[in-house]
């Protein structure tokens, strides 16, 4: 808009998506997965997709190549993928599918967010990103690719990790990263910091109000 002739020189803000930090707010990990029955000597990765991991926008491909590559230096890792389990293939890592969630089961997605240690959201295209939102909101970090939408929620390395476009070596550093500063408490502090300060009820209001 700011470069287009008909718009240039017209005032133009931006409203974030809005989160409710009332409904949307963390669980103690340990709880989260006793109720849902998930390893506590596991780091737990989560990746979020309709279609499962044939949807080729998602960009799954990325994810299964950098637990592969990690899985030469440690083995304590297992992926749980929220979405259809058709056509996914046996892996050398531990993982797990869960298809009957619906979005709406706030309260099934908010233990499952906070029993996970990462979101990876490889979208090749990402118009916003909620559901990194939404896992930010419960502490969780997100490993996502820079020029997508989820560049509007991820802030590099203070509440997840940024890799290159399409750069696989970039995004399997990111999840050593990650994995590596997981002890970090300015990490879980930042993603809570961050859904507050930048899409909070009362952060995107304030906002309004001041451009009226």
């Amino acid at each position: 808009a700011k470069e287009s002739l008909l718009f240039k020189k017209s005032n133009i803000y931006k409203i974030n998506c809005d989160i409710d930090p009332d409904i949307w707010k963390p669980i103690d990990k340990n709880k989260s997965r006793e109720i849902l029955n998930l390893p506590k000597d596991k780091k737990l990765l989560l990746f979020v997709s309709t279609n499962g991991v044939n949807d080729l926008r998602k960009g799954f491909k990325f994810i299964d190549n950098s637990i592969k590559k990690i899985l030469e230096k440690r083995n304590d890792l297992e992926l749980i993928i929220i979405g259809r389990k058709k056509g996914i293939e046996k892996k050398p890592y531990k993982f797990r599918v869960i298809e009957n969630i619906s979005g709406q089961n706030v309260n099934e997605l908010r233990l499952l967010y906070s029993a996970c240690d990462i979101l990876l959201a490889p979208s090749l295209m990402e118009a916003f990103g909620q559901v990194a939102s939404e896992a930010s909101s419960c502490r969780t970090p997100t490993l996502a690719f820079k020029d997508t939408g989820l560049t509007d929620i991820i802030e590099h390395k203070k509440n997840g990790y940024l890799s290159n476009y399409l750069d696989q070596d970039d995004f399997t550093n990111g999840l050593n990263w990650l994995l590596t500063n997981l002890e970090n408490e300015n990490l879980e502090e930042n993603c809570i910091k961050i859904i507050e300060e930048k899409f909070s009820h009362f952060a995107i209001s304030k906002k309004i109000y001041r451009n009226i």
